[in-house]
């Protein structure tokens, strides 16, 4: 029951941090990262200018370590990713 209530606790606070961060969610929940993707231990990671780190779910999608990109998609509940702050469903991914 604590694991529950904890990672309930750190997805309502996410929110609030990608705001604090500048990256705001629109009405559908949808965001907007810009940041550089990095190789995470499971998944692909985007960093942030200010250091913070998202986990990616993108598929298939081809990437490249270093590539700056804006990325927009949606935090997911649950995720085989284990780094950053959480994971994000990616459901677009645009060069910078």
């Amino acid at each position: 029951m604590m694991k529950r209530t904890t990672a309930a606790a750190i997805l309502s606070a996410m929110p609030m941090m990608l705001w604090a961060m500048g990256d705001q969610p629109d009405p559908d929940g949808l965001l907007d990262i810009e940041g550089t993707l990095q190789q995470g231990t499971e998944c692909p990671l985007i960093v942030t200018e200010s250091g913070t780190a998202f986990a990616l779910s993108m598929g298939d999608r081809k990437w490249e370590p270093g590539q700056r990109v804006r990325v927009h998609g949606s935090l997911v509940e649950m995720s085989i990713c284990m780094e950053g702050e959480g994971t994000i469903g990616v459901s677009d991914i645009d060069p910078l």
